[in-house]
């Protein structure tokens, strides 16, 4: 009996050998690396707040039904933005795979300008968002890359400024009357958000809704000297600034352009010959510190306007002297010429002189 054990044993040792050779070929086959495939995702991506993006995922992958993506945020630091809201859920929200469009979708409204601090919780995000693309099949992981996002600021504007300068400035003339700055951020959903102005802050000034406020009383009591606030209003969302800018305010004494001495000459007022021409004194302007420019804007003849053909009027540009040289054109009457003076501050004042031409 034992012989014939034997000998079945040795007619079955050819089909066992098979048998762990193929169970060895699969087992190195299963264990073999994957082949890695590039994902071809830029290293970088950076949006300002508001923007949207889409990254487009790998044409080769993509026709794949098996392949499936995933994302990870991981690298990037479970910072507590709100109550009990974490960066890394913010992220899972803002940054999606769309999968039969075939791209990852981004957001950045839903989350933060990178490096922001909270004026709350002093929290502050990280100066880059690390997102990892993961791309897997049945076998296992297939594809893998990290993509840094980093999120600027968005714009917001002052009302009556020049938004363009690397500071925008404004100057306001001393009066009894509160002065206000209305602050916009046009391209973003004002959606839970909320503005906002640090201090230390004069007394004077205040914010209220999307408005910056100075009152009458702001400056210099005796409304004698300028007074320059330099302020920094700002766009938030959960304590963390979206949008921001730096804006200068400067409060000025009243200015006052005439052709005279104040309150004592008045040189406005000129009866002359059409045989002989003229040439005024000098603009005065109060404070003098402001004066800059002058200009013709206009004249009127006996109530009418004229049309200077021959060019006999004139205002010199640095000291508004007003002169005319006498034509035989020239005709009498009463010519009055309306002039402008520019500020050292950009402010635009205008008043008249008249020539009685006899």
């Amino acid at each position: 009996m034992m012989k014939n054990y034997r000998k079945k044993m040795i007619g079955f040792m050819p089909v066992i050998v098979v048998l762990l050779s193929l169970g060895a070929c699969q087992k190195q086959q299963d264990e073999a690396p994957l082949e890695q495939v590039s994902l071809a995702l830029p290293a970088s991506v950076e949006l300002r707040y508001g923007q949207e993006t889409d990254l487009a995922l790998p044409a080769a992958l993509r026709t794949q039904s098996e392949t499936q993506f995933a994302l990870e945020f991981d690298e990037t630091e479970n910072v507590q933005t709100s109550g009990q809201t974490r960066l890394r859920e913010q992220l899972a929200a803002a940054v999606t795979v769309d999968r039969d469009a075939g791209h990852i979708h981004i957001r950045s409204a839903a989350l933060y300008p990178n490096g922001a601090v909270s004026s709350i919780s002093q929290a502050k995000i990280p100066t880059q968002y690390k997102v990892t693309v993961v791309a897997r099949t049945s076998r296992g992981e297939v594809g893998r890359q990290t993509v840094a996002l980093t999120i600027t600021p968005a714009a917001m504007q002052i009302s009556g400024v020049d938004n363009a300068q690397p500071i925008p400035s404004a100057y306001v003339l001393y009066s009894d009357q509160a002065t206000s700055f209305e602050l916009t951020a046009s391209d973003q959903d004002l959606r839970a958000t909320k503005w906002f102005l640090p201090g230390p802050l004069d007394p004077a000034i205040s914010l209220s809704g999307n408005k910056i406020q100075f009152s009458a009383q702001a400056g210099d009591p005796k409304k004698a000297e300028e007074r320059t606030y330099n302020l920094a209003p700002a766009l938030q969302k959960d304590g963390f600034t979206i949008a921001s800018t730096n804006f200068r305010v400067t409060l000025v004494p009243q200015i006052r352009f005439l052709y005279g001495v104040y309150s004592v000459v008045d040189w406005s007022f000129r009866r002359l010959s059409l045989e002989n021409g003229f040439r005024s004194e000098p603009a005065t302007l109060i404070p003098e510190n402001y004066k800059s420019t002058f200009k013709l804007v206009s004249i009127a003849k006996d109530g009418k306007a004229y049309t200077d053909t021959n060019g006999l009027f004139s205002v010199e540009e640095q000291t508004g002297r007003v002169s005319f040289r006498p034509h035989t054109d020239l005709k009498a009457g009463q010519y009055v010429l309306s002039v402008k003076a520019i500020t050292t501050i950009g402010l635009e004042l205008s008043t008249t002189f008249t020539l009685a031409l006899e």
